[in-house]
């Protein structure tokens, strides 16, 4: 009995590894750590970590990587890569939602690893998440001074999250060239 539990713990990597490339595109996309877990008939925890020791890699990423290597396998042109898929998700977010959206609530939404999402969109966008997050807030601060005149830059700032005034002045000038008052003036 205590045999055949070390064997089956001892290919746990092998198991997970034949278990995911097994999958067809559609049940892939659908996979998490906790279905794994359930499929492999382990704990997610035990998962983790022995795959983590023996392939040198967090179990999360790897389902990422597939996720990934499957989705573009189909083609080139039809699988978007992850940081646009993760670029049309937040473009179509209102200004009142974006204002909320970190990293993690991105992976949570997306279910994947947020170390995996900001390695592969600075790999794939050559600028880090943060730095658009912060570029995709002053777009929409632009939108709502050039559009709504009633609103202060004080509102602007507010609405997307801004706690700090002159933290968004540096950052609004950073994007612009203006100060947020001077472009609200000849907007």
């Amino acid at each position: 009995m205590k045999e055949q539990q070390f064997l089956k713990k001892m290919f746990v990597c092998e198991k997970v590894e034949t278990f995911v490339l097994g999958l067809d595109d559609w049940d892939v996309n659908d996979l998490t750590v906790e279905k794994l877990a359930q499929e492999i008939g382990c704990n997610r925890s035990y998962i983790s970590r022995k795959f983590r020791q023996q392939k040198g890699i967090n179990i999360s990423d790897y389902i990422g990587q597939v996720k990934l290597e499957k989705g573009i396998s189909k083609s080139a042109h039809s699988s978007p890569m992850i940081s646009e898929r993760i670029l049309d998700y937040l473009e179509k977010l209102p200004a009142d939602e974006l204002s909320n959206i970190s990293l993690k609530l991105l992976s949570a939404r997306l279910n994947l690893n947020k170390s995996y999402i900001s390695r592969t969109f600075k790999q794939e966008q050559k600028n880090s998440f943060c730095h658009f997050m912060q570029k995709l807030k002053i777009e929409k601060c632009i939108e709502l001074l050039e559009n709504h005149k009633e609103m202060t830059v004080n509102d602007v700032c507010e609405s997307m999250g801004f706690v700090n005034r002159h933290y968004f002045n540096t950052l609004f000038k950073k994007f612009t060239g203006y100060t947020p008052i001077h472009f609200k003036r000849t907007a």
